[in-house]
């Protein structure tokens, strides 16, 4: 390689000689602030730019200028790109400056780079070159290509970038820093003002390299010298003074030299006052932990009380360049809300916890991909499981069968679309140990601070007994059902089939009887004794067969009535009735059988009762029932029976003096087929049908029907009957012998 010199060569060493050594220097004192390495690899790039430089004037060969001109392109790229980066760090942008961003950041340079040393196969960095002389020398001329211009504009992009965070800073910064960034931010507009105009007036030699030396030395002289990158007196002004939490820095005997005003609010002292006050004087428990710590070289954290507040103490040694404790920092942070935010938290925990276990359904919450992250010991068991923590982190999937799963996955992906809940959704399974379960559960989103859905909980409950009940429930019923049509249908057809032959039977035993009143008896007048006894006999047996069969008609009857009732096959004659009429009709159809016994029937029905809608045959059928019971088991004494108004319904009672019915009968005599009192010494003469029908009669008038009793004192049967709508009612009233009287004559 052909050399040169020329005076151009010397300043552009020296250059790169001091640059480097600014570069080695700030990488050999790099801990401790973050932002001399960026510095350390700006001075290293600028070094490699002045150095290259310097060989190329060095190199009489045109192909060798051209090889160092590419060398110190490293340099032009990279020395912008590590300004930025130096000018984020010191300004506070350290933390946008992520791997990420770096990587894509530094892509322009490196293209930059990539395009200079591939320029021969697509000339767009140098378009040409030619030989000229200059201060000497033989001299490359580069003519600049089109790319030219695009690579030195994104350098400028990287100088102005981080220079406009300088200014930034600059205008926000305290009054007492802003000399010191003004410093930084001439210190580097110098070189960068020196490349501007070499670009725009091009010239053989570029002056940036020597103007970046002298501003490299100056910065460096303010970060070693004066600490230009120690920001701790701004942190000291902008954060300390306006921090919530107390501050207190101690000497080594523990006598406060600073304090921020925090602490001078707790400790109720001020600042002038308490520096150089020993700790024990202001506040003696600090003094306790302080005289605790030992030496002070280690960190120590407390709780401590004071005023009635809870304080987080936190005591960091103070530490000098030789490593030595020199004295103490103690933070006080106020906890006192946060410890009762956690303590209610606690307590809600806990009586969830506890509200949870004790109940008799099983609580989840499983996360969107179905893993189960909370549990109860019932969920768990439910799905054969010993306790909760055997089902936590497990997927929902394992506790049943793959039917099952993927209904229930279906369920929640519904929930989740919509965002409703969803209730009482049951589905069978079978648990690990081959039981087969009914479950009934309940699933609703689960979701964090900001509403977004993080997972599903709800309830779970065994339905297992239950819905096998509620089966065998439905099995009885339907057997019940049927059992009861084909009683029905049984009592119907044996009723109508007894009806034809004991209506013959009945009829031909009136006739026996009536001939033996008329023939027989007058024309054996004159027989022997034995005969006479004998026809006796005869016409007794025929008295027995009248009265057992009429017995037996009126039992077919009521069976016949009682079984169309329940199959609904009776037709209602529903129309306006006067419940003063039916009373009427019953006691004039039952007065031969009170007469009969010589007891007194009295009626009390109030006046202008509004009319019902009924039936007025069965509802009379119903009061002649009552009045009939009623003269059966009454010896003397008399039979009253009342109409009366009672809010929206007309009440009807039928009160005897007969001989009562007993408390734990009173509930059978609205049973079919069932007959209360003494079997063996009163034999009852009725079907057990009649009350039971006459409840089936006034349930279907939307009525009820109920007796009170006692025994020796009679009883009372009643039921009600509901006005129609807008019946006009008098308040309810009651006049005891207002109405017709029937006596014995």
């Amino acid at each position: 390689m052909t050399l040169q010199y020329t005076p151009v060569i010397l300043p552009l060493l020296l250059s790169a000689a001091i640059t480097s050594g600014l570069g080695v220097y700030a990488w050999r004192h790099r801990r401790g602030s973050e932002g001399v390495v960026a510095f350390a690899l700006l001075n290293f790039s600028g070094a490699l730019w002045a150095l290259g430089e310097a060989l190329q004037w060095a190199s009489a060969d045109p192909a060798g200028q051209y090889f160092w001109l590419r060398f110190y392109w490293l340099g032009v790229e990279a020395l912008p790109f590590f300004w930025f980066v130096f000018a984020a760090q010191y300004t506070g942008w350290a933390g946008w400056l992520n791997r990420r961003s770096l990587a894509l950041l530094s892509a322009v340079p490196i293209g930059g780079v990539l395009l200079t040393w591939t320029n021969e196969w697509h000339h767009l960095v140098w378009s040409g070159m030619h030989l000229s002389d200059s201060h000497g020398a033989a001299w490359v001329d580069m003519e600049r290509g089109s790319w030219w211009p695009p690579l030195v504009f994104c350098n400028y992009v990287f100088m102005l970038s981080g220079t406009g965070r300088i200014v930034v800073s600059l205008v926000r910064s305290p009054e007492r820093y802003r000399g010191q960034m003004f410093a930084l931010l001439v210190a580097v507009a110098s070189p960068f003002a020196v490349n501007v105009f070499f670009v725009l007036r091009p010239s053989p030699v570029d002056p940036t390299p020597i103007a970046m030396t002298i501003s490299g030395a100056v910065v460096a002289w303010a970060i070693f010298r004066h600490r230009l990158l120690d920001m701790l007196p701004a942190a000291r002004h902008t954060i300390i003074e306006n921090m919530s939490d107390a501050m207190v820095v101690l000497d080594q005997d523990h006598r406060i030299v600073d304090l921020n005003p925090a602490t001078k609010r707790i400790i109720g002292r001020s600042g002038t006052t308490a520096i150089g006050t020993h700790i024990a004087e202001v506040v003696p428990a600090w003094a306790e932990l302080l005289g605790a710590d030992g030496d002070g070289a280690t960190l120590r954290e407390a709780e401590v009380a004071l005023d009635g507040r809870d304080y987080e103490l936190r005591i960091s040694p103070v530490r000098n360049k030789d490593g030595a404790v020199t004295g103490r920092v103690v933070l006080l942070h106020d906890i006192t809300e946060q410890k009762q935010t956690r303590e209610r938290l606690r307590q809600s925990v806990e009586t969830s916890r506890v509200i949870l276990e004790s109940i008799e359904d099983g609580y989840y919450e499983i996360d969107l991909y179905g893993k189960m992250i909370a549990t109860t010991d019932v969920t768990a068991r439910l799905g054969g499981l010993a306790n909760k923590e055997e089902a936590v982190g497990r997927n929902f999937a394992e506790f049943t069968d793959e039917a099952s799963a993927k209904r229930l996955l279906g369920t929640f992906n519904r929930i989740y679309r919509t965002g409703e809940a969803m209730n009482e959704i049951e589905y069978p399974f079978t648990t690990p140990d081959g039981v087969r379960k009914s479950i009934e559960m309940s699933a609703s989103l689960k979701r964090d601070a900001t509403g977004k859905p993080i997972g599903f909980r709800g309830m779970l409950r065994d339905v297992t007994e239950r819905k096998r009940a509620a089966e065998e429930l439905a099995r009885a019923k339907r057997t019940a059902e049927e059992a009861s049509q084909a009683k029905g249908a049984f009592l119907a057809t044996v009723s109508h089939e007894l009806r034809t032959p004991l209506t013959s039977v009945l009829g031909f035993a009136k006739l026996i009887k009536r001939r033996m009143g008329e023939t027989v008896r007058p024309g054996m007048a004159a027989a022997e004794p034995k005969v006479q006894r004998a026809l006796t006999q005869v016409s007794e047996n025929v008295d027995v067969i009248v009265i057992e069969g009429e017995r037996l008609t009126t039992l077919i009857n009521d069976v016949l009535d009682l079984a169309k009732i329940e199959s609904g096959k009776v037709e209602w004659h529903m129309q306006p009735v006067a419940v003063g009429e039916i009373i009427a009709r019953a006691i004039a159809a039952t007065t031969s059988l009170s007469e009969a016994k010589g007891l007194s029937m009295h009626t009390e029905i109030e006046d202008a009762l509004p009319t019902v809608v009924g039936d007025p045959d069965r509802l009379t059928q119903v009061v002649i029932n009552l009045l009939s019971n009623a003269i059966k088991f009454t010896e003397h004494g008399t039979i009253t029976c009342r109409a009366r108004r009672v809010d929206v319904a007309i009440e009807v009672s039928v009160t005897d003096t007969g001989t009562g019915i007993a408390p734990e009968d009173q509930g059978k005599v609205f049973e079919q087929f069932v007959q209360v009192g003494d079997t063996l010494t009163d034999k009852p003469t009725g079907t057990g049908l009649g009350l039971p029908i006459c409840k089936q009669i006034v349930e279907h008038h939307g009525g009820r029907i109920w007796v009170e009793s006692e025994i020796g004192r009679g009883s009372t049967f009643a039921f009600t009957l509901p006005c129609p709508e807008g019946a006009q009612l008098d308040s309810p009233g009651h006049r005891p012998g207002n109405g017709q009287s029937v006596r014995k004559p």
